[in-house]
């Protein structure tokens, strides 16, 4: 029984750990594919003609949804005095009512309220000298809405003394919040040709184009529809977060690793509880053996009797395992307050596949574990017991 239980428990809680890992890490590239462009399309100064002409056929194209940018990097100053580096981004009309749209998205999914003053309006478009900050960098810099923060050119660090660094200041016209803490830490966008104009020669700028497709999830097969062109950089969504999305699946592997290991110690006790079994009922084994019992059906006896007890726990620990996930899916547990965490429920995604290889090597190993022990007692002499 104790056997049984821990090998029910040890399924139950692999099954659920990976089932939420998958659901937080869907949650985590949701949010990244409604946030971020698909395709990114940078245009380097040495770029050929056919890179240009290139860049504004997919400018007219109906089909999908493109804007220019431009970002740079600045270092902004609070009036108290406080400092942070960030990278400033530029975008057009078109460009800031599409992220708008995709932040209300995001708020709408949310089990509690709406923050209203995060839904569009045509008041919200942002007029010269006016910027968005996230809502992590404004904390960081002491920003409210309304507040003036100074943007300086990082290369002004560099001239020569008393040689003013290039500046201009800027009013926070709004705050927002994009739950995605790398975003919310470093956003600051304003107005392209309405801000930072005299800003156009700056080493650290790039200008190119943004573009969003119907499905995301397509962007690399897009980009490699689109061929190469000398001097056009083409960057994906899930390239530029390359580094974010192979940590979340380091994690998953070494918590997954960790959990079969533990898994295996639990079904490991059939063995143990086999060769105790077996060990007590030789000499019953050896008189059904002299009694004309054959060592393949002794062997598919107390075979059959290792996947019994470990089937229970196996096939109890599955059903418990798909239910829990299951309800999550559809019920994410509300454990943490939305405004303040990022990750405030615990979600789910039931993953049929992995449920299935997990069956499966859960059974090969109950198998071996009842199999080897019968097999080594089946191959002893009865005669040798018996004496």
């Amino acid at each position: 029984m104790l056997s049984t239980a821990a090998i029910f428990v040890s399924v139950t809680a692999f099954l659920v750990v990976l089932f939420v890992m998958k659901g937080m890490n869907r949650s985590i590239e949701k949010r990244v594919l409604a946030l971020e462009p698909h395709l990114v399309l940078e245009l380097e100064p040495e770029a050929s003609g056919e890179a240009r002409e290139f860049v504004d056929q997919t400018l007219q194209r109906e089909d999908l949804k493109t804007s220019r940018y431009e970002s740079q990097d600045v270092i902004l100053r609070s009036l108290d005095g406080q400092f942070q580096g960030a990278v400033a981004r530029g975008l057009d009309t078109q460009g800031l009512r599409e992220f708008w749209t995709e932040v209300q998205r995001l708020q709408r999914r949310q089990s509690g309220p709406v923050d209203v003053s995060l839904l569009w309006n045509p008041s919200d478009e942002l007029g010269d000298g006016e910027v968005l900050v996230g809502i992590d960098l404004a904390r960081s810099l002491g920003l409210f809405e309304g507040d003036l923060v100074v943007a300086v050119a990082p290369e002004g660090l560099l001239a020569a003394a008393g040689e003013a660094p290039k500046t201009e200041r800027l009013r926070v016209k709004k705050v927002v919040a994009t739950q995605l803490a790398d975003l919310d830490a470093g956003l600051f966008l304003y107005g392209r040709d309405k801000s930072l104009k005299t800003w156009k020669r700056s080493p650290s700028r790039r200008e190119g184009v943004e573009v969003r497709l119907t499905d995301g999830t397509k962007a690399a097969a897009v980009k490699k529809s689109w061929g190469e062109f000398p001097g056009l950089r083409v960057s994906t969504w899930g390239e530029r977060n390359s580094d974010l999305f192979f940590a979340l699946m380091l994690e998953k592997l070494v918590i997954g690793t960790f959990l079969a290991l533990s898994g295996l110690v639990a079904g490991s006790s059939i063995l143990t509880v086999m060769v105790l079994l077996l060990t007590q009922k030789r000499r019953d084994i050896a008189l059904l053996r002299v009694l004309g019992l054959s060592g393949q059906k002794t062997i598919l006896i107390f075979t059959r009797i290792g996947m019994i007890l470990a089937g229970v726990g196996i096939g109890g620990g599955l059903v418990v395992g798909l239910l829990l996930g299951v309800y999550l899916e559809a019920y994410p547990l509300q454990v943490l307050p939305e405004h303040i965490y990022y990750d405030s429920s615990i979600p789910a995604e039931v993953d049929l596949l992995l449920t299935l290889f997990t069956l499966i090597g859960a059974s090969v190993l109950t198998f071996l574990g009842a199999w080897i022990p019968s097999r080594q007692l089946a191959n002893v002499a009865p005669t040798q017991i018996l004496r």
